[in-house]
């Protein structure tokens, strides 16, 4: 098949840039509600940013699979709560190395076979896709977990 077309992963930056504005605004609230000497807002503000953020982290170690691979500088940066970032920055990087190689082929790729219907009957469709492709999609696809995760437990709190 025709080698598949990758583009600007905004979807990962957007999610990344909601992430450290949750952040922000937690600490900033948490700030207001401890010189307010309101500790029970202070914990529950505190308490449900902290859950929601530590399910983002699994999110993102269990679908990269990082608990098999050696990494430690990521696992390192999802116990301080800043794997989506290093993540960000990683998806940035094989983008841009993509974009640099765009018309060379890459000398790394695997088959994949998918089901489609064409015509109203199933067709097997099988084409090759780069490792980096790979990778990029398995960003994009952590990414789009982590901001169903996030709006969900975002929303816990209004209700």
């Amino acid at each position: 098949g025709a080698n598949p077309r990758f583009t600007f992963p905004f979807g990962i930056l957007f999610s990344t840039f909601l992430y450290c504005g949750e952040a922000a605004s937690t600490l900033y609230m948490v700030r207001i509600y401890r010189k307010n000497s309101e500790t029970y807002w202070m914990a529950y503000t505190l308490s449900f940013f902290m859950f929601s953020s530590i399910m983002v982290q699994l999110t993102l170690i269990f679908v990269h699979r990082d608990l098999a691979k050696d990494k430690p500088l990521s696992l390192f940066m999802h116990l301080i709560l800043l794997g989506p970032v290093i993540r960000c920055l990683e998806a940035m990087i094989k983008y841009l190395t993509l974009w640099k190689k765009e018309g060379q082929e890459e000398p790394y790729v695997s088959l994949t076979r998918k089901k489609m219907l064409i015509n109203g009957e199933e067709v097997l469709i099988e084409w090759e896709v780069g490792h980096s492709i790979r990778t990029l999609a398995m960003h994009r696809n952590a990414y789009k977990r982590m901001s169903q995760i996030q709006a969900f437990l975002g929303s816990v709190p209004q209700l």
